[in-house]
C-alpha cells in the first residue's frame, strides 16, 4: 500500500490468477530513485515482484531471472521456494537483493534488466539476510538475523562485475564491547548508521554501537561499543543501554537522534548520544496498539514518525524534517502562530538549515529559550529557561546557521 497526500491507496489486484502463485508473504520493498511509481517487492517463496504506474507488471522467478529456487530438482513445487529479502538500490539505479538460502545469495538487477549474481563463501546457504545498505564509501552491509546471527560488509573496490578483488568481513554472534566482555548474540534484529557515521545495532542482547566502521574491515577483533547510563545513586556505576531488551527497530532521525523499538516495551526516543531518554512511547500512555514494534521510519517531509507493530500502523506528529540547504526567510515557518490560550503543545519552526541555533527572545531582547535545531525544523515547548510557561507577548525566534554567516528571525505571537 502507498500513503501519500494523507491517503492511502492499494496496490492490490488480482495478481494470483496472472501468476498461478499465492500473494503472501512479502518481505520488502524498493522504490526506483529514478522512477517513484517504479515499485519491486520481495517475498518468501514466489520471488520478486515488480510493479509500474501502481499495477502489477512482472513476477520475476526461477524460470525467468537469475533467481534461485532453494529446491534444486525438477518438482513442480520450487517455484514456491525463491527466497528474497533485503531489497536496495546503489546510486547507479541497481537493484540489490539477497536470495536466500542457496549458494549464491547476492543478486543485483541492473536498469538495462540483466543480472549480476556474486558468490561469496562466507553468505553461502543463510537463511535470514536483510537490511541491506551502503556506507558512504560504497560499501554493502548486510545483515544476517538469526541461523548465524551477524554483520556482513562486502567492498566491491567498485568493480561490480569482477568479485575476485572483492573484501568480505563477517562479524561472528560475539560481539566484545570496550570493556573486553565478549557477549554472544542469538537475534541481530536491526541495525542503521547515524548522521555521523556510527552504525547502531540492535539485538537480542540491547544496543551495540561500532563508533568506526572502517575497523570493522582493518581491526581482527573490532570493538562494538555499549552506551552506559550512570545510575546517579552515589555508586559512579553505570548499566548497559538496554541491557538484555530485545531492540528490533533503529531509525535515526535528522537530528541523529535515536528511535529505538522494542519486543515489548515500546517505543523509546533517546538524544544523539544514547544516554539521555527523551520520549518513551507505550500502550499505557499513547495509541500504540501493541509495545511489539516491528520497524520505524519517518515522513522527512514533514517529521511524522511511523510506528509499525504487530497490531497496526500508527503515525506521530514528530519534530524533525529534512534540511534545507540554504537558511532564507522565505523558507521559514512558524506554526501555531499566533500561539491561541486553548493550544498546549510545541511550536515549530519549520525551513532551517541542518544545526541551526535558535535563540527565542522577548521584545525587550531578553533570552527565554535557546537550541539546535534537529535537521530542519526546531520546537519550543513555550517555557522559559527555567522551565516556566511565557506571559502573553510577541517573541522573536532568532536563528543563526551552524557557518554562523547568516540570521534569519520569524515572530511568534503568544496569547494567554
Amino acid at each position: 500500500m502507498i500513503y501519500e497526500n494523507e491517503r492511502w491507496s492499494s496496490l492490490d489486484e488480482d495478481i494470483e490468477s496472472k501468476t498461478g502463485l499465492k500473494y503472501i508473504n512479502l518481505t520488502e520493498a524498493a522504490q526506483d530513485p529514478n522512477d517513484r511509481n517504479h515499485i519491486f517487492v520481495g517475498s518468501t517463496g514466489q520471488g520478486l515482484y515488480e510493479f509500474k504506474d501502481n499495477s502489477f507488471y512482472k513476477l520475476h522467478s526461477w524460470n525467468n531471472s537469475a533467481l534461485k529456487s532453494i529446491l534444486t530438482n525438477n518438482d513442480d513445487n520450487k517455484k514456491n521456494y525463491i527466497r528474497i529479502s533485503a531489497l536496495q538500490y546503489d546510486n547507479k539505479g541497481n537493484l540489490w537483493m539477497a536470495n536466500n538460502e542457496i549458494d549464491t545469495v547476492i543478486r543485483v538487477l541492473q536498469p538495462d534488466g540483466n543480472w549480476i549474481s556474486l558468490y561469496y563463501d562466507e553468505l553461502s546457504g543463510l537463511p535470514t539476510l536483510k537490511q541491506l545498505r551502503f556506507d558512504k564509501k560504497g560499501r554493502i552491509w548486510l545483515n544476517s538475523s538469526r541461523y548465524l546471527p551477524g554483520i556482513f560488509c562486502i567492498d566491491t573496490k567498485n568493480t561490480l562485475k569482477d568479485s575476485r578483488d572483492d573484501i568480505v568481513r563477517f562479524s561472528s554472534p560475539y560481539f566484545k564491547n570496550q570493556d573486553g566482555t565478549t557477549e554472544e548474540i542469538y537475534d541481530l534484529y536491526c541495525y542503521e548508521f547515524d548522521l555521523d557515521g556510527q552504525m547502531w545495532i540492535g539485538t537480542d542482547k540491547g544496543i551495540f554501537v561500532l563508533r568506526n566502521p572502517d575497523t570493522f574491515i582493518s581491526d581482527e577483533n573490532p570493538v562494538f561499543e555499549r552506551i552506559k547510563i550512570p545510575r546517579n545513586d552515589g555508586s559512579d556505576l553505570a548499566d548497559y543501554l538496554f541491557s538484555g531488551v530485545s531492540t528490533t527497530a533503529i531509525y535515526i532521525d535528522q537530528g541523529n537522534r535515536k528511535w529505538i523499538g522494542t519486543l515489548d516495551n515500546g517505543v523509546f526516543l533517546m538524544s544523539p548520544d544514547g544516554t539521555e531518554t527523551l520520549e518513551h512511547f507505550s500502550t499505557k500512555n499513547s495509541p500504540l496498539p501493541s509495545n511489539h514494534i516491528l520497524s520505524i521510519t519517518e515522513n522527512g517531509q514533514n517529521g511524522s514518525v511511523f510506528f509499525g507493530t504487530n497490531g497496526g500502523l500508527v503515525e506521530y506528529g514528530g519534530q524533525a524534517r529534512d534540511p534545507e540547504e540554504t537558511l532564507s526567510e522565505s523558507n521559514i515557518l512558524v506554526y501555531p502562530n499566533p500561539v491561541k490560550p486553548d493550544f498546549y503543545g510545541y511550536v515549530t519552526v519549520t525551513g532551517l538549515t541542518s544545526e541551526s541555533t535558535i535563540r527565542i527572545l522577548t521584545n525587550s531582547g531578553k533570552l527565554v529559550n535557546i537550541g539546535t535545531s534537529n535537521g530542519g525544523s526546531y520546537s519550543w515547548d513555550m517555557n522559559d529557561l527555567n522551565g516556566h510557561p511565557v506571559p502573553a507577548g510577541v517573541y522573536h525566534a532568532v536563528i543563526t546557521n551552524l557557518e554562523n554567516d547568516k540570521s534569519e528571525s520569524a515572530s511568534i505571537t503568544v496569547i494567554r
